[in-house]
């Protein structure tokens, strides 16, 4: 069975591509076929007859298997400003979202979402209760600079599998991916 991350985080610049490339990279290292999306994307480059991010090439390039750049990122927006306001008069719909999720699903061993929580018509908390209605297993681990307790009071109905307060390093991140894929049900995050 495959195993999925949610990765989030409440702004630009504060880490979600590298903690998704640092996982992808530590996964294929054990020899797992990983893949990632990086689903909705703003500041993006015309390259290649498409508008194409550099942080979606990234996650596309550490796949472990050659995707389309439409699979990694099914909506890219030219405007460097966050994708809920990038996107103008253009739908993002969560459907086509959780359908290029659902493509990918079943060709890898981990799978890695990284989206913003700020997300034209549905935010990132929605986007996440949707992925978990599709894959009721996918690992979520939140990460905030608000406490522990904070968190756990406003998500609670989340489920969440781990929790890091930022700042944190990469060798927290590392024992909390590895005490979360240990957990096998869901418990109080640690």
């Amino acid at each position: 069975m495959s195993s999925g991350f949610f990765i989030t985080g409440t702004d630009t610049d504060v880490g979600k591509t590298q903690v998704t490339i640092a996982l992808m990279r530590k996964f294929r290292r054990q020899g797992k076929v990983v893949v990632g999306m990086k689903p909705v994307a703003a500041g993006c480059q015309w390259r290649d007859g498409r508008l194409k991010n550099a942080d979606a090439e990234l996650i596309q390039q550490n796949a472990g298997l050659e995707l389309a750049y439409q699979q990694v990122n099914p909506y890219a927006f030219a405007l460097p400003v966050s994708p809920h306001l990038a996107c103008g008069d253009t739908c993002v719909n969560l459907t086509t979202i959780l359908a290029a999720s659902r493509q990918l699903q079943n060709q890898a061993d981990i799978r890695c979402v990284l989206m913003d929580l700020a997300m034209p018509q549905c935010d990132g908390y929605e986007a996440l209760l949707e992925l978990r209605k599709l894959d009721p297993a996918v690992k979520v681990i939140l990460c905030s600079g608000y406490t522990k307790e904070d968190v756990l009071t406003r998500f609670s109905d989340l489920n969440m599998d781990g929790f890091l307060h930022k700042p944190y390093g990469f060798e927290a991140l590392a024992m909390q991916v590895e005490a979360t894929l240990r957990r096998g049900n869901r418990a109080t995050p640690g």
